[in-house]
């Protein structure tokens, strides 16, 4: 019997609850602890950086950010050329199954082109198709091109801390959700196996009534944690102002978590429905899986 690192060393209980846990918060995993901790000293350098570059948020949403599902349904489309049925249901696991982004501007409740992103890294091992490796290996490059509109030189802070984790980081980014705004539901496409945790780290938040839900568990931004974005979440900020985190993907081993399941191994039932507009007058609501995915396709596995 291969034995496991200690870290990684639990109970059968113990790890099937970690499998399938949603938000991973301080004291539930020691390595992880850790890990948010080693992050945070980086805080005050990417805090800096950031407004060494641009003078506020507000500054930063007019010059630099992409939208982040935009981004994400591109890499759809490339992936899923020749097989337009099934592009049309990744299209929907992500949120995006009525082009929200038609026209929209990058405020606005029920708008998921609030997502805002300044990309310092990026790894989707699930991109196939002409051209996407290479746009891969691009955003692989650690710090996105002149030619993208960024001064690579800029985050030197971001640059360590992709440096330090390397392989067993595939995503790093400045996160932006703006004030009064909701990014609806949708699932992160990128963690199809279930390897990876998604780990926010508070730069600039302000006071008020803003969170993240997954699957109708809400967790906020005072203190930095890890979930599973397997799960369907949305986040909601209904303040005045906007927010600012480091989004950080690690591997869940790496930081002392078993991996999740396998999309293969989940139902729709299981991970949530895309349709289901989260609130805290509903949220304890049974969701209903919408007519509109049809009982053929009842795996996510099908639509990714």
């Amino acid at each position: 019997m291969i034995k496991l690192p200690e870290h990684l060393s639990y109970d059968k209980e113990t790890t099937a609850k970690l499998r399938t846990q949603k938000i991973f918060r301080y004291g539930d995993v020691k390595r992880f602890d850790d890990e948010l901790d080693f992050l945070m000293g980086f805080v005050p350098d990417l805090k800096k950086d950031f407004l060494t570059e641009y003078k506020d948020i507000e500054d930063c949403l007019q010059k630099g950010t992409t939208s982040a599902l935009e981004s994400i349904y591109s890499q759809l489309k490339r992936s899923n050329q020749g097989n337009p049925e099934k592009h049309v249901r990744a299209k929907a696991m992500i949120g995006m199954e009525n082009n929200y982004l038609k026209g929209q501007t990058t405020r606005g409740k029920y708008n998921n082109d609030a997502w805002r992103v300044l990309v310092m890294k990026y790894h989707n091992p699930n991109i196939v198709g002409s051209g996407a490796n290479q746009h891969v290996q691009q955003r692989m490059l650690n710090i996105k091109q002149k030619q993208d509109g960024y001064n690579p030189d800029a985050f030197p802070t971001m640059a360590k801390i992709a440096q330090h984790y390397g392989e067993k980081c595939p995503i790093l980014e400045y996160s932006i959700l703006p004030a009064q705004s909701i990014i609806e539901r949708h699932i992160g496409i990128e963690n199809k196996k279930g390897e990876n945790i998604r780990i926010h780290i508070p730069l600039i938040v302000p006071e008020g009534d803003l969170f993240l839900e997954a699957q109708g568990e809400e967790v906020d931004w005072q203190h930095p944690w890890g979930f599973n974005n397997q799960y369907m979440h949305s986040a909601h900020n209904n303040t005045e102002e906007h927010r600012l985190i480091m989004l950080i993907d690690l591997k869940r081993t790496y930081v002392g978590i078993p991996p999740a399941k396998h999309f293969k191994d989940m139902t729709i039932e299981e991970i949530g429905d895309v349709h289901f507009k989260y609130g805290r007058d509903n949220k304890r609501e049974q969701p209903k899986i919408s007519s509109s995915l049809s009982n053929k396709f009842r795996e996510p596995e099908d639509y990714l």
